[in-house]
């Protein structure tokens, strides 16, 4: 009996699948943090992607400026500091050039969704002052609530494996959603272009939140994939959390998944569902094997003549 059901089959069925799931996910370059995710992945039926660093590679370019003197340069060089938004980067790395000695600010706050605030200074999106990103620019405003002193202006680019990922996860009955705080005539004109049928636009770090929760509340499984510091509750809250390698660490933290492309994305959840359906499979076996070799062992067959010594 013992030698029959020791190691019990039930104990390894599980693991051994897992494991080599892992395994075969880091050979792709697939960071698993949680081994549970082989289980809930087939069951996912709706992904939502964050925009900027997700769908778009994050690398954000100055392509031009408007400002009447060098001074507030090295302002925004200086505020920009406090953030690690791609914008930020794109805004640090144009500007360190173009000034001379760094600026003393204070009282400094990242606002998510919005910029960065020191005292009366604000760096942040345009429609802070009004103004509206056109023909795909990032427009960046810098002055304070009741005065502009310079706009910047930037480009971002989509990634090129975006819209083959998408059309294979909606070959898979996966409803896709767009989720940006991003304005809204920027995120339909990039929904369109990658096939997305549902967008949600302009909605801040809390509102995101209250998005995946509201689906999840509605019966679905909820797979998040974002880069940024403002897609962290999202990552954590949705049922699968999985973050953009080149994102900020707080992203990589809270997801269950790193990947280091949009491709992985399909690629893992394909592996997951061949090693949920080799789990099931070994549950299956694993109950046989115990339920006919221990009842032998027992002693059931015995006065037919059918025994194990």
């Amino acid at each position: 009996m013992l030698v029959v059901s020791c190691p019990c089959a039930f104990g390894i069925a599980v693991p051994l699948a897992v494991s080599v799931g892992i395994f075969k996910a880091l050979k792709e370059g697939i960071l698993v943090k949680k081994s549970s995710i082989f289980e809930v992945f087939p069951k996912i039926n709706t992904v939502v992607f964050d925009k900027t660093g997700t769908l778009t590679e994050g690398k954000f370019i100055v392509e031009k400026f408007e400002v009447k003197d060098k001074k507030p340069l090295g302002i925004v060089y200086s505020m920009k500091k406090f953030s690690n938004h791609p914008v930020a980067k794109a805004l640090r790395n144009f500007l360190k050039d173009k000034f001379k000695g760094e600026v003393n600010v204070y009282n400094c706050r990242e606002i998510l969704g919005v910029g960065v605030e020191c005292g009366d200074y604000i760096v942040g999106k345009g429609e802070i002052w009004g103004i509206r990103s056109d023909n795909g620019y990032q427009i960046i405003g810098f002055g304070t609530k009741n005065k502009l002193l310079a706009l910047f202006y930037l480009r971002d680019k989509v990634r090129e494996e975006a819209r083959e990922v998408i059309e294979r996860l909606k070959g898979k009955a996966i409803e896709v959603i767009l989720l940006t705080g991003d304005r809204k005539e920027n995120a339909k004109e990039l929904a369109k272009m990658l096939g997305i049928d549902k967008v949600f636009a302009e909605v801040k770090s809390e509102e995101k939140l209250k998005i995946v929760e509201d689906l999840q509340k509605k019966g679905k499984g909820v797979c998040m994939v974002g880069d940024g510091v403002n897609d962290a509750p999202t990552l954590a809250k949705a049922d699968i959390g999985v973050a953009i390698l080149e994102g900020t660490d707080l992203a990589k933290i809270s997801g269950d998944v790193i990947i280091h492309s949009l491709l992985p994305l399909v690629e893992i959840i394909e592996l997951s569902e061949r090693v949920y359906r080799k789990i099931k499979e070994n549950l299956f076996w694993a109950f046989v094997y115990n339920a006919l070799f221990i009842s032998i062992t027992a002693g059931v067959l015995y006065s037919y003549g059918f025994y194990l010594k």
